[in-house]
């Protein structure tokens, strides 16, 4: 998907990577993934045809997890 550049990895200088995901979480955007990265950074992935709105953390060892952990 970054390839593609339907996805891109995000940090914002005045919040918290968890604080920007749970912005976009409970935003109206459209995407098809949004992962907490790390508790560094935030994936945000689009999709042409289905956004399915799936939401995940990983962390060093745990995989991804859903939802915001």
């Amino acid at each position: 998907a970054h390839c593609l550049g339907l996805a891109a990895d995000m940090c914002v200088k005045t919040m918290t990577p968890r604080q920007l995901a749970e912005c976009i979480r409970d935003s109206s955007i459209v995407f098809d993934q949004l992962i907490l990265e790390f508790d560094s950074w935030v994936h945000l992935a689009i999709s042409r045809d289905n956004p399915k709105r799936q939401v995940m953390t990983v962390r060093k060892g745990t995989g991804h997890l859903p939802g915001l952990q």
